[in-house]
């Protein structure tokens, strides 16, 4: 594996092959990666609302929000503000 190389050492190296938009894809990603530090699980909902995880779990199914199966559940702020919504209004 050969690194492009780069006349400041600080900066990240990447694989020739990925060519000049890795560093932008990349930086994209760790972008994501850091939105994606602030979110609800299911448990912390269910707490929070007085039920199972599993019944937050199984609504969210419900409604397709879950895009790959077994994966962690995530949700954003805006995602946690409808369930929460959802089972205030229900109870």
């Amino acid at each position: 594996m050969r690194d492009v190389p780069r006349s400041d050492s600080r900066r990240a190296r990447f694989p020739w092959w990925l060519g000049s938009s890795a560093s932008l894809e990349l930086t994209t990603l760790a972008l994501y990666a850091a939105a994606m530090d602030d979110y609800v699980t299911p448990r912390e909902l269910a707490a929070e609302l007085g039920l199972s995880d599993r019944t937050i779990r199984q609504w969210l199914r419900d409604q397709g929000w879950q895009s790959v199966p077994y994966a962690r559940w995530r949700l954003t702020d805006a995602q946690a503000a409808q369930v929460r919504e959802h089972f205030r209004r229900s109870n």
